[in-house]
């Protein structure tokens, strides 16, 4: 992934957002990105709740799921970061009741994400924002086993404190 410019798709699959992107404008837009010479997609298994009926997110994923399964081969020069942690537990409760970076939960996740992607791995499999109520751990080891199994092949984070990402580091 060094020196490329990812599309991001965390509007792919919000049609009841005016600004949404539906699946065959997503569509679209990953062809031409594709042609065009871009290689990286980035999403998260959050996106993009803010726009469901239900609350709950995933819909990128899975428009990007689809488009792969409907382009074989494509998987082979795209890599795919997609990020775990702000997945709403209640319809509305993003900031006060977010998943988390639990074992359980980034297992799980990744699994959904997985499915939902169509695909048997992730090419970075982002932290996407602090977790101080687990500990952290519990969250590098989490994050190493999705490694060890295979399933992510680089692990970052995203809106973390540094200090933090140093002692996960350590």
């Amino acid at each position: 992934m060094n020196n490329k410019i990812a599309l991001g798709a965390m509007l792919f699959g919000s049609e009841s957002n005016p600004r949404g992107v539906d699946q065959k404008t997503s569509f679209d837009l990953l062809d031409c990105y594709m042609d065009g010479g871009g290689s990286v997609i980035d999403t998260a298994n959050s996106y993009s709740y803010w726009s469901s009926h239900d609350g709950f997110g995933g819909q990128s994923e899975t428009v990007i799921g689809h488009w792969l399964s409907a382009r074989p081969g494509m998987r082979n020069r795209v890599q795919i970061a997609t990020k775990v942690g702000c997945e709403p537990l209640i319809k509305g409760g993003y900031r006060d009741h977010a998943e988390g970076l639990s074992p359980a939960v980034i297992a799980g996740a990744m699994e959904a994400s997985l499915k939902r992607l169509q695909t048997d791995h992730v090419d970075l499999y982002w932290a996407h924002k602090e977790d101080r109520a687990t500990d952290l751990t519990g969250t590098v080891s989490a994050f190493g086993k999705v490694v060890a199994d295979g399933k992510a092949l680089r692990l970052g984070v995203s809106n973390h404190a540094l200090w933090r990402v140093e002692r996960a580091r350590g």
